[in-house]
């Protein structure tokens, strides 16, 4: 049996007092406490146009956490594909997964809010 912690979205209420920089600085904790307490992965979720901050570019977000961890498979459960350029997005995929030594998970979707798919 394997376990993982997500999907960290890095959202928070409007009226919260933390700000966007502090959300991904515990997301990133995050990725660090899991690798550290022997969890299996750690997965990350996008939207677009939200009002909460929810994350909106898992790859870099992913790079870092690659950069902060050994051994923990990094995953996207769910990358809109049809927000992203195709081909920025497999060179980004495969550069994530270089840097993290073949632990990128990528999953893929196209998203399911109307104001996404418009876009």
């Amino acid at each position: 049996m394997k376990f993982g912690y997500g999907l960290v979205t890095c959202q928070r209420h409007p009226d919260e007092g933390r700000s966007d920089r502090e959300m991904y600085d515990e997301a990133l904790a995050l990725a660090e406490d899991a690798d550290r307490l022997g969890l299996d992965s750690f997965w990350v979720s996008e939207h677009h146009l939200w009002d909460d901050s929810h994350m909106p570019s898992l790859l870099p977000t992913l790079a870092a956490a690659a950069a902060r961890t050994e051994r923990i498979a990094l995953g996207t459960g769910v990358l809109q594909v049809p927000a992203n350029n195709p081909v920025r997005l497999a060179e980004d995929a495969a550069t994530v997964d270089l840097i993290s030594h073949d632990r990128l998970t990528l999953g893929l979707g196209l998203g399911w809010r109307e104001e996404e798919w418009d876009t």
